[in-house]
């Protein structure tokens, strides 16, 4: 929990604050400050001057703190709504309120700031649906104020309205009732916090003039109203235990016996530091006030130590973000260059891409120049290094073949020395006579394996053969001759015996 927490509660008539301290034993009040906001004297006060000088006022007398800072709105800045959305998850229901509620409100829902507090009753609420407590204030109120507290370098973590935080305190407590209701009643209005099942459902805020002969009846009826509005929209008999009232008019203590006396429930003025178990100090700077008006920025100071869910128009899904509107001229002309460079970023592209393509075919005219010169009989140009790849090993081979050629005894030799060696006493039928690089294979048939060795034996005596195995010798198919392979070693030109 924060370890300072100033509250500032902002009313039509008056600003008043509380500074709680908390520590491992609890939670104290060391300051009450008060400020009374000058009325309107003719007609509105749309830049808020009033309400600037009192706040001016009041944090000057509050002074330096490094304290955590909130604040409460007049409720008669918010419009309060009820509301069913087919969702049940907080991003799709942040999506659909603002058209939800644009019909409804007196401004642009561009100009609004949203919250909303969700519920839902036991039997009552549909599975696939969300029901809503609404708030919507103009944002340009809470830009006043932030305007205001910015001066002297505050800035307020929460921003709730009138006397939300307190009810929104008083129903976590255990022995809090789970149906009753809550007044706030000021000099002109009242606002009605409808509690159910320990959740607040229903919020209504109207005019009232307490001047008027039968104020408590005509306070009591739109009370009664507001129940019976609430009970016919959700099918529910409420039976409230018992009315809380926030402020009371000056001049109208009795107020809680006449609704009590009207409603016929039990009513009582809140009572919140004695809930909370927390002294008040008895002379708050500023002045006398009402003992209900520091129950209130209490309970604010409360929420913010506790953590409990409210209202809140700084933090909240809608909060008080940039003012779009101002900033229209910079976006302009953010998008303006944005476009410019991007414009350039294309042209460059363009050029680069141009360049690249007139470089591939100026590579390309090349590579056909090469391959004509390299290859003047292909008839066609297809993959031009696998076809000069293919030519070069063929060059490389007939090389070979050339040198091998060149080193062996010419083939006329060979053939000579085989036809004088062989003795024309012996029949030799010679079918076959392959001469390679370095080896002759020489196959045929003759009448019997002695006439086999007689020829190898002959051949060996040559000057051009180096040695002569018989690769095979079998009888053929007729059993009447032998047939025979021979290979026979070449002696290489500078190898030979020469005789």
């Amino acid at each position: 929990m924060p370890r300072n927490v100033i509250a500032l509660d902002l009313r039509e008539d008056v600003i008043s604050a509380v500074r709680l301290s908390g520590s491992l034993k609890g939670y104290g009040v060391d300051g009450c400050w008060q400020r009374a906001v000058p009325p309107i004297e003719s007609g509105a006060d749309p830049d808020g001057s009033r309400f600037r000088e009192a706040l001016g006022a009041l944090v000057a007398d509050i002074g330096p703190s490094d304290a955590t800072y909130v604040a409460a709105l007049p409720p008669q800045w918010v419009t309060f709504r009820n509301i069913r959305v087919p969702f049940r998850r907080a991003k799709s229901i942040r999506q659909i309120l603002p058209f939800e509620l644009e019909p409804h409100l007196p401004f642009t829902v561009d100009d609004a700031s949203i919250d909303f507090n969700s519920f839902r009753l036991d039997g009552r609420s549909a599975s696939d649906h969300t029901d809503l407590v609404t708030a919507t204030i103009q944002r340009q109120k809470i830009r006043h104020l932030l305007d205001i507290l910015a001066a002297s370098n505050i800035r307020p973590q929460l921003i709730s309205v009138g006397s939300l935080p307190a009810v929104a305190w008083l129903a976590q407590q255990p022995k809090s009732a789970a149906n009753w209701l809550f007044a706030d009643i000021e000099a002109g209005a009242c606002t009605v916090f409808v509690i159910a099942e320990g959740q607040i459902c229903q919020i209504r805020s109207f005019p009232i003039d307490p001047g008027v002969s039968d104020f408590e009846d005509a306070l009591g009826t739109q009370i009664l109203q507001t129940v019976w509005a609430f009970e016919d929209a959700y099918d529910v008999d409420l039976n409230p235990a018992l009315l809380t009232i926030g402020r009371m008019p000056p001049g109208k203590d009795g107020i809680a016996e006449d609704l009590a006396r009207r409603l016929k429930l039990p009513a009582a003025p809140i009572d919140l530091a004695r809930e909370a178990r927390i002294a008040l100090p008895d002379a708050p700077h500023g002045g006398p006030a009402e003992p209900q008006v520091f129950h209130h920025p209490l309970a604010l100071a409360l929420v913010q130590s506790d953590r409990i869910k409210t209202i809140d128009f700084q933090s909240g899904p809608f909060s008080d973000g940039p003012d779009w509107s101002a900033l229209k001229g910079r976006l302009s002309v953010a998008a303006v260059l944005a476009g410019i460079v991007l414009s350039l970023f294309w042209i460059n592209l363009k050029i680069e891409t141009t360049g690249l393509s007139d470089r591939v075919a100026r590579l390309n005219r090349q590579v056909s120049a090469i391959f004509t010169q390299t290859l003047p009989d292909a008839k066609r140009m297809v993959d031009p290094v696998h076809q000069i790849r293919l030519e070069i090993q063929e060059i490389r081979r007939s090389a070979d073949t050339a040198e091998y050629e060149q080193n062996r005894p010419p083939v006329i030799d060979i053939l000579n020395d085989v036809s004088r060696l062989i003795s024309p006493e012996i029949r030799v039928d010679i079918d076959k006579l392959v001469v390679g690089p370095d080896s002759v294979t020489l196959s045929g048939q003759t009448d019997s394996f002695n006439s086999v060795d007689a020829v190898k034996n002959r051949l060996d005596s040559g000057s051009l053969f180096e040695r002569v195995n018989i690769s095979s010798a079998n009888i053929d198919k007729s059993g009447q001759n032998v047939r025979f392979k021979m290979l026979i070693a070449l002696f290489k030109k500078d190898g030979g015996d020469g005789g």
